[in-house]
């Protein structure tokens, strides 16, 4: 890795010195991560590496970059039969590790190609979908699913929209563990990442959205509670003026929110410590920060009243 970061250059070069040894470097790491006879780490390892090699790529290895995203997309649908075969705490963290380096590569990859991924997104999209209708969503898997798909929806823009509804139910089902922070924190990134590529067109999927979050903003630990508040200013800069159908309720949350803090008159920080009311606090300031552009992007100000 430490040779790929030194010799990288500049980034969106044309060529770069790795460039005539990229092909070669990635089919032997390739052929390490098959080996029968290496240890879990071994393998995780060269992954690792591969995504060193992909992130410090110049622009002449482009097309071996997107012949190596069908290469691991293929190699991810194979994990599929192998986990439906798991009879083992440890067979299911040997695919689970494995599971999870190759979607780390995929995700790297739609970094790298950016929208030049799109003629792939249909597969890679399939089988995200396939490995959480498997797993559970508490699992490492899941987190880095969530967060590729995320990934997706930035490049893929507006045409994200078809993959909304299938993946409606894992969101909610993810939203219902709100006891685990860090999977409720990745679901609420994607939802802001789909807001941000679908724009108007989340409209559709925002009724069930807006009751989950509204929920965990209910049950959820302190921290999330800003992240959930700043998503809903995402969505209001989404939704343009269709977000006046939900103003109330939003509204309403936020206004009780703010009057608990000013109520209890605390500090947000003393002696180096950030009390858990801040995060409300400035989770509301960005809310209003977000709508009142809004306001001004569509000269809506009577919503005010």
């Amino acid at each position: 890795m430490n040779v790929a970061d030194r010799f990288a250059g500049n980034g969106g070069s044309q060529t770069n010195p790795l460039s005539k040894h990229f092909e070669d470097c990635v089919r032997c790491l390739l052929a390490v991560t098959e080996r029968q006879d290496a240890d879990n780490e071994l393998h995780t390892a060269s992954y690792e590496i591969l995504n060193s090699l992909i992130l410090n790529s110049a622009n002449d290895s482009l097309d071996m970059i997107a012949a190596l995203s069908n290469l691991t997309t293929q190699g991810l649908e194979q994990t599929i039969p192998m986990q439906q075969q798991v009879v083992s705490t440890e067979d299911n963290t040997l695919v689970e590790g494995k599971q999870v380096s190759l979607i780390s590569v995929i995700l790297t990859i739609i970094q790298c190609l950016g929208a030049h991924i799109k003629p792939q997104a249909d597969r890679i999209m399939q089988v995200l979908l396939q490995i959480l209708s498997i797993r559970n969503i508490k699992s490492s898997v899941s987190e880095v699913v969530f967060t590729t798909i995320g990934a997706v929806a930035s490049v893929f823009e507006e045409g994200f929209g078809r993959y909304m509804e299938p993946l409606k139910p894992f969101v909610v089902n993810a939203f219902s563990n709100s006891n685990d922070p860090g999977i409720c924190s990745i679901t609420i990134g994607l939802i802001s990442d789909a807001d941000c590529a679908l724009n108007e067109k989340v409209s559709p999927f925002w009724d069930n959205f807006l009751k989950v979050l509204l929920s965990v903003l209910h049950n959820s630990p302190k921290q999330l509670v800003s992240v959930i508040l700043q998503t809903f200013g995402d969505i209001a800069r989404a939704m343009s003026p269709t977000f006046n159908n939900y103003l109330t309720g939003v509204g309403r949350e936020l206004q009780q929110i703010t009057s608990t803090v000013t109520t209890l008159n605390l500090p947000f920080e003393k002696d180096g410590i950030h009390y858990p009311y801040s995060h409300g606090y400035f989770g509301c300031l960005g809310w209003y920060h977000s709508f009142v552009q809004r306001l001004f992007r569509y000269r809506s100000s009577s919503t005010l009243h």
